[in-house]
Formats: structure tokens, sequence, C-alpha cells
């Protein structure tokens, strides 16, 4: 049983209450449709008394209202609440899968588009590569330091035995 005060008074809420056939108990603020083509606020009224309470209630003064004693009646009766008639969708789980399933799709999409990214950075950087390696005639007979930064990426030392040299088309070697 989930008890509610007017805030829990929205469609949405009755609509996931009933979907998943809960028991909820809501002070209400909106005068709905109901059972029978009624308004809510005219069913309450038809409604036995269930019981009262006398409270003290504050003065006001911005309004000039002096501090008094105040009696409230609780009603109760079990309605049936109907959608909307401007709301569109009739079952709020069906359109919140609806929004999951698109935020899904988007996610999706970023992945994609991260991957092509990376992969158009790639061919860019082998292409810079290739056309550094056209420049040269022949092959390199001896060692170049210009040749060399111009084809390595950085160094990776693992220990003083490994050490890794990646080339800026993504290729890796270890001497």
């Amino acid at each position: 049983m989930t008890v509610c005060d007017r805030e829990g008074d929205f469609y949405e809420f009755f609509s996931e209450a009933a979907d998943l056939e809960e028991n909820f108990l809501v002070r209400i603020v909106q005068n709905r449709m109901a059972d029978h083509g009624k308004k809510i606020f005219n069913e309450r009224q038809q409604s036995p008394v269930a019981g009262s309470m006398v409270v003290k209630m504050s003065r006001n003064p911005k309004e000039h209202i002096p501090s008094r004693n105040v009696k409230m009646n609780y009603h109760y009766k079990e309605v049936v609440v109907h959608c909307p008639k401007m709301r569109k969708e009739k079952h709020l789980r069906i359109q919140l899968q609806d929004e999951m399933n698109i935020v899904a799709e988007m996610i999706r999409l970023e992945a994609v588009g991260s991957a092509i990214t990376e992969r158009v950075a790639k061919r860019e950087k082998t292409e810079r590569f290739l056309v550094e390696v056209e420049k040269r005639d022949g092959l390199l007979t001896e060692f170049n330091e210009e040749d060399w930064y111009s084809l390595v990426e950085y160094a990776t030392v693992y220990s003083r035995e490994d050490i890794r040299f990646t080339f800026k088309n993504g290729m890796e070697i270890r001497p």
C-alpha cells in the first residue's frame, strides 16, 4: 500500500500503480473524471465521512488571519480514474520503454560515431606516415635521426630489457 500527499495526485502514478496491481491512497488535488463520467470531488462529497480531526492553524499575519481551530473531515471512496482526454499515451510503461529504447539507440550511435572518429584518425596517421616514407629515395641504409623522429610516435619502456617503439601508423616493434 502506497500513501501519498497531493504531490502524488498525477495520472502517471495512478497508471503505474494499476499496471503493477498495487493499492494506493492519495490526498487528491485534481478534480479528475472518475466512474460513470462523474468528477472525483462530487464522488467524494457523496461518500460518508470516514473520520474527522481538529487541527489548530497558526495565524497568518501577511493575510491578517488569526490562529483558529479547523475541523477536517476525511472521506474515502474507491474510484476508477480515467486517462485524461488530452493525453495521447494510455500506459506510462509503454511510453517509458519507448524513451529507454531511444536513449539506448543514442548511446549506440554515439559509440559508433566514436569508433568512426578513431578509425579516421588512424587512417590519417597512416597516410602521414606513408607520405614521409615516399619522400625517401630507396631504402634507408644508415640511421638518420630526422627519419627516426618522423616515423616514431612514442617509445614505451617496460623494463631495461623490454622497450617498445610505436610508429605513427600504430605498428609496434620490440627490438
